[in-house]
């Protein structure tokens, strides 16, 4: 049971509470236990198949997203002509990278998602598929992928490239210019804007290495996107905690397109 994707496609923690007559911990144990409590789930189906989400009954799995409306089809048409390839890297906070999916589509983005081997170990493909509506990749060498886009075509195709998390060790790598595996194959084959939002305890971020990787990073135009301080997911205090997702997805938008076109959806 993918609950992050749950939450993301009912519209966040708060709509979980109303929907289930529960306080904030509640939710806070259900993703922690990573289930549900048995009354909880035929709840959560019913709320999920009336809103055109395909699902798997005995384990709630988000098979599809719900198909798109007239209105959804005739928006999706212009976007501004601005297109997101979605990069999410292996930490922590790869879940919020399905909130930041939908917010940038809420503002008028086409989002295709890209994860790394160590993202698959917090969110599934299938889960960024049914919110984005488009393929997620994920490998480098598959013969159906690079046959139907490429990996050159699908990193020339986007406006924007934006990395939610981006770890330490993507930056590092990003810095260095390692290409070993799809999403940085990507970063160096783009002719597109690089925005970054960085997550991580707040030792690595303060470390001088990081420092030099994203000074190094900036210098070449990556635009970063935080991080804040505050608590971190290992339990410390500081500078490192990455962006609330309505936060990157906003910064992001201002990059590509202009301001009174953001106001105006």
């Amino acid at each position: 049971m993918n609950l992050s994707a749950i939450i993301t496609a009912l519209g966040g923690r708060h709509a979980i509470q109303q929907l289930l007559n529960v306080g904030p911990s509640a939710i806070s144990n259900y993703v922690t236990r990573g289930h549900l409590p048995e009354r909880a789930k035929p709840i959560i189906y019913a709320a999920l198949t009336q809103k055109g989400y395909q699902i798997r009954a005995d384990d709630l799995e988000i098979l599809a997203g719900p198909p798109a409306t007239s209105a959804q089809a005739q928006n999706n048409a212009t976007h501004f002509g601005k297109r997101v390839l979605l990069i999410v890297a292996g930490g922590i906070a790869a879940y919020k990278a399905l909130e930041t999916a939908r917010q940038l589509q809420q503002l008028g983005a086409h989002v295709t998602g890209v994860m790394t081997d160590g993202a698959k170990q917090f969110i599934t493909p299938l889960s960024l598929a049914a919110l984005t509506g488009e393929k997620c990749y994920d490998s480098l060498f598959s013969l159906t992928d690079e046959a139907e886009m490429g990996h050159i075509r699908l990193a020339r195709s986007a406006d924007l490239v934006l990395v939610v998390p981006a770890t330490a060790n993507f930056m590092a790598r990003a810095n260095a210019g390692i290409a070993d595996d799809l999403a940085t194959t990507i970063l160096l084959a783009t002719t597109a804007k690089v925005a970054m939002a960085p997550a991580m305890n707040p030792a690595m971020w303060s470390h001088a290495a990081t420092q030099h990787n994203i000074a190094s990073l900036r210098q070449r135009g990556v635009q970063m996107i935080g991080p804040v301080s505050g608590d971190t997911a290992c339990g410390e205090e500081g500078e490192g905690r990455m962006c609330e997702p309505a936060v990157i997805a906003a910064a992001a938008m201002q990059l590509i397109a202009p301001q009174n076109m953001i106001k105006a959806k």
